[in-house]
């Protein structure tokens, strides 16, 4: 009955059945129906009866979204849809949001290319943590144009960063002289520190020293 009830759309309907046979998987169902309708006051109920308070937070917050795309977009995000979000989310009045949910997945690459015509001022910022990821994978010549790309920040501490992370690159990529030289003039002591354990491991151990 429940299910007949929900093919149908009578999610009122499917509600008082769920409340009278107290059967999580009949909840579930339903959960996902009012989800599907963008029916958060019904899905914020539903959680709560399966006593998921992490979805009951995240219903409430999208009580008040009046845009059906943004809504949505964050139903989406929320079921782990992500790539239909972001293209719900850039159909909505609020294209932003598709940035903001790349950053939070940290998918810098994808965050890079939307901010580039969102959200400008950004791409700094985004550059570095894309650059630091590089880093971390070892892909040292990408991570050396990221950092580059970094530098454009108006912000003294990430701009600190990225020139370290300029100096740490150029270095892996075997172009010691002008690595060491980067790493002197940033008057960083930790840069200086990182660069000199990276020649170290270069066996150019004067170098390290002078630095």
């Amino acid at each position: 009955m429940a299910r007949q009830s929900l093919a149908l759309g009578r999610l009122q309907r499917a509600w008082d059945i769920a409340a009278a046979l107290k059967e999580p998987s009949v909840y579930t169902q339903l959960g996902e129906a009012a989800l599907r309708a963008l029916d958060m006051p019904l899905a914020t109920r539903v959680y709560r009866e399966l006593g998921d308070a992490g979805m009951v937070m995240a219903m409430q917050k999208l009580e008040g979204v009046d845009d059906a795309a943004l809504l949505a977009g964050h139903v989406a995000l929320v079921c782990g849809y992500h790539d239909l979000a972001q293209e719900l989310f850039l159909a909505s009045s609020h294209p932003i949001s598709a940035l903001e949910m790349r950053r939070d997945l940290l998918d810098w690459e994808v965050a890079l290319k939307l901010a580039q015509t969102l959200a400008p001022d950004q791409v700094p910022s985004i550059s570095r943590e894309f650059a630091m990821q590089l880093e971390f994978r070892e892909e040292y010549e990408p991570a050396l144009a990221m950092f580059n790309n970094g530098l454009a920040t108006r912000d003294a501490a990430q701009a600190k960063a990225c020139r370290a992370g300029v100096a740490r690159m150029t270095l892996r990529l075997g172009d010691v002289s002008r690595g060491v030289q980067i790493a002197m003039e940033g008057d960083d002591p930790q840069c200086c520190r990182d660069c000199a354990a990276i020649l170290e491991g270069l066996k150019q151990s004067a170098d390290a020293a002078r630095i």
